[in-house]
């Protein structure tokens, strides 16, 4: 029943009175029909984004092997908080400029951080590599070797200005950064260990 303006409240002695008529813009409860078209295209590259990180999970070896020596209360064996986690983190990152389906499928450690630690950890390494005068597309660089969120942000600033000393010039060096991320690390600080982790990366391709 629809409450008719003016009527109730102190209009009517403080009772309040309701029409039995249909109301005339229908219920006030939105349902999934009536949603925005905002609220549509979120969710369809949200479901997007869930089903293209099944293909890269699935279609990969090194995925697989995360899945079978973990644990059986892992997480990587429980898909639908794994889609969560990733949806969170849609939500969280700047989905539009980063690749998170590529980016959990290359590194699955990230996927045990919390909320929390990835958006620090970003927040860390744009600091890092994107601030002047490095000035790094750091959403591509993390698309690329996401590995970078694990690592100290003040060491990846060190090497990268180790880059810069090397090249001779802050664009140059810029250039080979943004096409190679994993150059800034350590055999030991990749994931899988040494050349095997750069194998990796390089293994996964956008799909």
């Amino acid at each position: 029943m629809a409450y008719l303006p003016g009527v109730g409240g102190r209009h009517a002695g403080g009772r309040l009175r309701y029409s039995s008529a249909p109301h005339p813009h229908g219920p006030t409860r939105l349902s999934t029909r009536t949603r925005s078209p905002h609220t549509k295209a979120v969710n369809y590259h949200e479901e997007s984004d869930v089903a293209r990180f099944w293909r890269l999970w699935t279609g990969n070896a090194h995925c697989r092997n995360v899945v079978t020596s973990s644990p059986k209360d892992s997480l990587f064996r429980k898909p639908k908080e794994l889609e969560k986690k990733l949806v969170q983190l849609r939500r969280v990152l700047p989905a539009k400029e980063l690749d998170i389906p590529m980016i959990c499928a290359r590194d699955p450690r990230i996927l045990e951080l919390s909320t929390r630690e990835v958006v620090a950890a970003f927040v860390r390494v744009r600091f890092a590599l994107g601030d002047p005068p490095l000035c790094c597309n750091v959403c591509t660089m993390l698309t690329l070797g996401p590995s970078l969120l694990l690592c100290d942000a003040a060491e990846l600033r060190t090497q990268a200005w180790k880059v810069v000393e090397s090249v001779g010039d802050v664009e140059s060096a810029r250039t080979l950064l943004e096409s190679n991320p994993m150059s800034l690390m350590s055999d030991g600080e990749e994931y899988a260990g040494g050349s095997r982790g750069k194998q990796y990366n390089r293994a996964v391709v956008y799909q």
